[in-house]
């Protein structure tokens, strides 16, 4: 819970270099192989369930099925950070106002040190569970890559010739190298995502409590950057999109 394995390990590395025999081996759930055969089963039993006209993207709902239970358990660590961060300002807004009042320092000193435990505790549920957050988006995204990038290579190896045609060896190394490590990174993206949204609305609910009207003026530079970003990003998503089209060709072209 606290990731005390890795002290032992930094320990040794401030000691020594480490070498390959000093690292903690793998988990068989992380291998690849592992990954890989999770991802095979749920594929076949989608292609089993869906139909010849269905025209749904198997490949991204196989990794949704096989990994959604582990991102159920990220999203609540995320979740759980969300609140502990927007807690914190309305816990020490609390202790300012208590602190202020000089009648309440000398008759309710149990407000004060609860308000103090709220703080510490808050800080603490912050801490661990985007440390938990973090690193089980990290693993859940490697599990992802790995198994894809198995997927591509046992399936190029029973390539026809014709497929071969579709199919360089440019953009093969593309789905390799660039789409399996974007597909890796989602888990890390999404929920950083949805949290940021999350966030935002509290943020802005907490001010309205504290300051009332007064964080409309806030909100108003806030909106602005916001619609101004939309074409900043599509125009970043085309440019984006044509310079994987032309890494396919230039791969192509040196193949």
């Amino acid at each position: 819970m606290t990731f005390s394995w890795v002290n032992s390990l930094l320990r040794l590395g401030y000691s020594k270099p480490l070498a390959l025999e000093d690292i903690p081996s793998l988990l068989s759930e992380d291998e690849a192989e592992f990954a890989y055969q999770n991802f095979m089963h749920t594929w076949e039993s989608l292609v089993r369930e869906s139909s010849k006209d269905n025209t749904k993207n198997l490949v991204l709902w196989s990794v949704v099925r096989t990994h959604l239970k582990e991102n159920i358990l990220i999203a609540f660590y995320a979740l759980l950070r969300t609140i502990a961060v927007t807690v914190s300002p309305l816990i020490l807004y609390a202790f300012v106002n208590y602190s202020n009042s000089r009648d309440a320092k000398q008759t309710n000193l149990k407000e004060g040190l609860s308000i103090v435990g709220f703080l510490i505790l808050s800080r603490v549920v912050d801490s661990v569970s985007q440390r938990h957050w973090f690193f089980d988006s990290r693993r859940s995204g490697l599990k992802i890559r790995s198994a894809l990038m198995v997927a591509v290579y046992k399936k190029q190896l029973k390539l026809s010739s014709s497929a071969r045609r579709r199919h360089s060896t440019g953009e093969i190394v593309n789905y390799i190298a660039v789409d399996t490590y974007r597909m890796g990174e989602f888990p890390w993206w999404f929920h950083i995502s949805w949290t940021s949204a999350v966030q935002l609305v509290l943020s802005v609910g907490v001010l309205f409590g504290v300051v009332g009207v007064g964080a409309l003026p806030g909100l108003v530079p806030l909106v602005i950057c916001g619609l101004i970003n939309v074409p900043f990003a599509k125009i970043l998503q085309h440019c984006m999109a044509q310079f994987m089209i032309s890494q396919d060709e230039r791969l192509r072209s040196t193949s």
